[in-house]
């Protein structure tokens, strides 16, 4: 029991003076009269009848001022409750309703579990009472509250509710109900109370414990919408597409992984693959109970270009996770010419040795590099068209043409890669592109005084990839390396320097395409660089940049249900069309495009690949930007239907058992006890009124 004033727990006391009134003595004076003593007579007879009357009657006054003062001290009575039992005061109810993709799972009746939950909360909303209020907050992500607070008017309410349909979201429980105390901590009506409807899956609670502020007035109460619905449930949760190794550049590994969340293993699933909207291959797939298996495709596209699949499998009870798209960006491999300065076929001394081994390795996820290499006679005659980078290693000797050669086709779009041989070179022909002039050479003084790497430009485009972290060039030492003067009027930048800042490897824009330059050698006469981890990486990366294919993908950027996704906007650009798997268009008019680079857009509401096009003068119309082309995927945490024992951080408390604390008034009930006694006081004290006058008349 509780008192809002305990202070007046002292007007108890009143209820002593009915008993000073009934006990204290009088003093009577007695007067000698005849009819007096007749009825002194009649009082002596019924006064030994009488006593138990005047105990009650002193009873019932002490208990009706007793309940007077504690009616006014507003008492009320700690109570817990499963929920539904409500006390005379105003309410504010806020119902948390889960409309994340688990919600789309299929009962034993064949309804889902979201319809019986938006059942149940019109059924908290139906129970309110003028003078209370209502909020509603969604969990799936991101968490929405749609009135933002709550609401006296509870038909709005309920017609957002009726309007409320369960989606492809993740779930988001803990952040919905941080939102709902929020609406509540700015509730002024006494009681307030959050009343989840969900099916309880643990993805929606991944955050950690129960957000709920100490102190806080606000009863929680959770409501099971699904206690009774199979959990299991399979799903295709994962999907990559790979170059084939060994393969040609049209051939692909398509890489489905199906993840089952049952008791009990899966035994021969079928798995069906897709490409461009028919039937490719399928096969069978045992996966082990509460676990995963990958179940991998060899596919040969037959045209370059994006295309676009799905992997599927038998749908059960939550069928949107029964199947997952993909789509993939088929285009030729990057062909690397290596024209080598000391051309020794099959020698670990040769000079393109290391470096044509790191540019032929495979690299999952990337399309392939070619390179073909070339001895400087072949390299006079041989065509440059046609070629994504060209490697000049260890070249002393331009002969012919081909250093203009080189230059007009740096200047058309091409990517040029010059390293340093063990003589001086002679590169003067190559000045108007180089990034810097050669001066002299400059030598350790013997291996423990070779130079080493000091600052690597992790800002530049080739070693964006390792962040903060090791690069595999650390502790590469240089013996011999040239020494040169950078060009004040060109377009530069370093991205790798010894000690003293001296530039190792160094870029230059020209004309429409770029050339980078290594001042010392690829093979292991100048330095250990070649054998460094950091060596192929390095390799790879700058022939990707240089033929304008850095970090190529396989297939488009991946974003889940529900995120918002950034489109780059380019200048004078009249139309952006984004086209969802619904074959739903959000089209942004040229004003809206007006002054951005980039737009968001929201509506990625449904799984699947989204492409987009633009409208861009002399482009000749409205064009397909496969670049700009994304996909939208849902969450497999949202497959993993398993049941939350607990609440998060309160282990010891099993959600079945989780009760809504609160304070039940008791001083309506007193004031009514008090109508009562003063009742009950005026029968007894009339009743033995009339008693006695009856008697006297008789």
């Amino acid at each position: 029991m509780t008192f809002g004033a305990p202070w007046m727990l002292a007007g108890l006391v009143l209820a002593l003076v009915p008993l000073w009134f009934h006990l204290r003595r009088r003093e009577l004076k007695r007067i000698p009269f005849p009819a007096v003593a007749i009825l002194a007579d009649v009082v002596g007879r019924r006064r030994a009848s009488r006593k138990a009357e005047r105990i009650a009657l002193l009873l019932i006054r002490m208990l009706a001022i007793a309940a007077v003062v504690l009616a006014a001290a507003r008492p009320g009575l700690k109570v817990s409750r499963l929920g539904g039992l409500r006390t005379g005061l105003p309410l504010a109810l806020v119902v948390v309703l889960d409309d994340s993709m688990s919600m789309r799972m299929k009962t034993q009746d064949g309804r889902t579990v979201f319809d019986r939950a938006a059942e149940l909360a019109r059924v908290e909303i139906g129970r309110l009472r003028p003078g209370d209020a209502a909020g509603l907050v969604l969990t799936g992500r991101p968490v929405r509250a749609p009135l933002g607070e709550v609401e006296f008017n509870r038909d709005w309410v309920g017609r957002l509710l009726a309007g409320t349909r369960v989606g492809d979201r993740s779930g988001d429980t803990t952040g919905a109900l941080e939102v709902a105390s929020r609406m509540l901590d700015d509730c002024p009506l006494p009681q307030r109370e959050i009343v989840l409807i969900s099916d309880l899956a643990k993805s929606g609670w991944s955050r950690g414990a129960v957000p709920w502020r100490k102190g806080a007035q606000i009863a929680l109460r959770i409501v099971d919408a699904a206690p009774d619905a199979p959990r299991d449930n399979a799903a295709v949760d994962r999907i990559d597409v790979r170059p084939a190794p060994d393969s040609g550049p049209r051939d692909v590994t398509i890489e489905a992984r199906v993840a089952n969340h049952s008791p009990s293993p899966l035994r021969a699933a079928e798995v069906i693959l897709e490409v461009d909207g028919e039937e490719s291959a399928r096969g069978s797939l045992d996966v082990p109970a509460r676990s995963s298996a990958t179940k991998r495709f060899h596919h040969r596209f037959e045209t370059d270009g994006m295309h676009r699949g799905v992997v599927r499998i038998r749908p059960d009870r939550l069928a949107e996770d029964d199947a997952r798209s993909f789509s993939a960006m088929i285009r030729r491999s990057i062909t690397a010419l290596v024209i080598d300065g000391d051309y020794r076929p099959g020698s670990y001394r040769d000079e393109a040795f290391y470096l044509v081994q790191a540019l032929a390795t495979p690299v999952p996820g990337e399309v392939p590099i070619t390179p073909l290499v070339v001895d400087t006679e072949t390299a006079a005659t041989a065509p440059l068209a046609g070629n994504d980078v060209v490697f000049l290693a260890g070249v002393n000797d331009l002969k012919g043409d081909l250093a203009g050669r080189l230059s007009e086709y740096v200047k058309a779009g091409g990517g040029l890669f010059v390293s340093a041989g063990k003589a001086t070179q002679n590169l003067t022909p190559l000045d108007p592109i180089l990034p810097a002039r050669v001066r002299s050479v400059r030598e350790a003084r013997g291996p423990k005084a070779a130079f080493r790497i000091a600052a690597v430009n992790r800002g530049h485009p080739v070693f964006q990839p390792f962040g903060d972290g090791a690069t595999g060039l650390e502790g590469a030492r240089v013996y011999s390396h040239l020494l040169v003067e950078p060009d004040p009027s060109a377009d530069l930048s370093t991205l790798i320097e010894l000690g003293g800042g001296v530039p190792l490897l160094m870029e230059r824009k020209a004309g429409a395409g770029a050339v980078m330059f290594l001042c010392t050698t690829v093979d292991r006469d100048s330095t250990d660089l070649p054998i460094r981890p950091g060596f192929l990486p390095l390799v790879q990366r700058a022939a990707r940049h240089l033929a304008g294919r850095l970090d190529d993908p396989q297939g488009p950027r991946r974003f889940a249900v529900g995120d918002t996704v950034p489109l780059e906007v380019t200048e004078g650009m009249r139309r952006l069309l984004v086209q969802g798997p619904d074959g739903q268009d959000r089209t942004f008019p040229a004003n809206e495009l007006l002054g951005r680079s980039r737009i968001p857009f929201a509506g990625t509401l449904t799984p699947g690949n989204y492409r987009v096009w633009a409208e861009i003068p002399g482009f000749g119309g409205l064009k397909e930007l496969l670049g700009a082309e994304f996909a939208v995927e849902t969450d497999p945490a949202e497959s993993d239907l398993a049941r939350l024992d607990s609440l998060p951080g309160q282990e010891a408390r099993p959600v079945a058992l989780a009760m809504a604390e609160g304070v039940l008034p008791t001083w309506p009930f007193l004031l009514l006890a008090v109508a009562l006694l003063l009742l009950a006081e005026t029968f007894l004290a009339g009743r033995g009124l009339r008693r006695s006058h009856v008697k006297n008349i008789r």
